[in-house]
């Protein structure tokens, strides 16, 4: 990842590591543009199978072909994460500074799901509040997609952890077995067939997030 460390870096720690949570979007556009883009070459070879193939094989070429859509949206959704996960490493450190100088921040209590939440809109299915945030609905399908296969049948049967990340996508419209559930974390935060969107609402996130620990430190006097 690409930081903003450069001659003009301000010798504040604070303001330092503010600047490096500063982080490039334009990586991760790209990144969801070429997804994007790969999505829509599977969609028109399920358009070209469903008119030119024997109906047989073309039902068999759509469905792995969906599987393969399907792997793509969670591809994008583990990328995010990654954007996700640093944004929390910088801020749990932002606390641990602070602490060294005596000063309890309360923007968050520097927990994951903490961050995750302030400064993120909530996540809506069916018209109604899924009680968690957008940022965490991401954070949890990302999860889902990772271990998905290690996930016994029935999710009755999962560990703490993974139930966690169940009760989280669920909430959202995500449903056991075999499904196209990645596609309904999709719907879930109105993507549609623009994953520049997924971007969009991370960078939302971290702008917003950024701007309340901002305004703590200065009146902190830490900046």
């Amino acid at each position: 990842m690409t930081s903003h460390i450069g001659p003009g870096f301000k010798a504040n720690i604070f303001s330092n590591l503010l600047t490096t949570v500063d982080i490039e979007q334009q990586q991760f556009s790209d990144v969801f543009a070429k997804f994007d883009q790969l999505r829509q070459e599977v969609r028109v070879s399920i358009a070209k199978a469903k008119t030119e193939y024997e109906k047989e094989h073309a039902e068999t070429y759509i469905e792995h072909e969906s599987r393969v859509e399907e792997a793509l949206l969670g591809a994008s959704f583990v990328v995010a994460q990654v954007y996700i996960s640093w944004v929390i490493s910088e801020i749990v450190m932002l606390h641990n500074l602070a602490t060294n100088r005596h000063v309890d921040l309360k923007t968050t209590n520097k927990s994951k799901a903490a961050i995750m939440t302030v400064g993120s809109a909530p996540a809506v299915w069916s018209k109604q509040d899924s009680g968690y945030s957008q940022i965490q609905v991401v954070d949890a399908f990302a999860n889902y997609f990772k271990h998905r296969d290690e996930w016994p049948s029935s999710w009755s049967e999962l560990g703490d952890h993974q139930r966690r990340t169940a009760c989280i996508i669920k909430s959202v419209g995500a449903v056991e077995g075999p499904n196209d559930n990645m596609r309904i974390g999709a719907q879930a935060l109105k993507l549609g067939d623009d994953l520049a969107i997924l971007g969009e609402l991370l960078e939302n996130w971290r702008k917003d997030l950024i701007g309340r620990y901002r305004a703590e430190l200065a009146e902190n006097g830490l900046l």
